[in-house]
């Protein structure tokens, strides 16, 4: 679409150079074709860098949890270890 849209703008630019002798009136509206097409450019770039940021956002929410995660089994794995171990120990000497 974007390369459409060129072709259409380089077309019409083309037509102002051949319609127009005044080369003032040339210039300013080469110079807003111009300023058009970079708009577009920038366009996107913007949409290129929203979508990595999307991707790198969850990236992040991923690696986040998993940390969170690692940090609960850190914290209480040695709790219940030991916990379980009391109870077997109780299960087998008094069973």
């Amino acid at each position: 679409e974007r390369e459409r849209e060129r072709a259409r703008l380089v077309e019409t630019q083309a037509h102002i150079s051949s319609s127009f002798g005044f080369t003032c009136t040339q210039r300013i509206m080469m110079q807003n074709i111009e300023d058009v097409l970079g708009r577009g450019e920038k366009l996107d770039q913007i949409g290129e860098k929203a979508s990595n940021l999307r991707a790198n956002a969850k990236n992040y929410e991923k690696a986040a949890r998993d940390l969170n995660w690692q940090a609960l089994l850190r914290k209480w794995a040695p709790v219940a270890g030991v916990s379980f171990a009391a109870l077997l120990f109780l299960y087998l000497r008094f069973a």
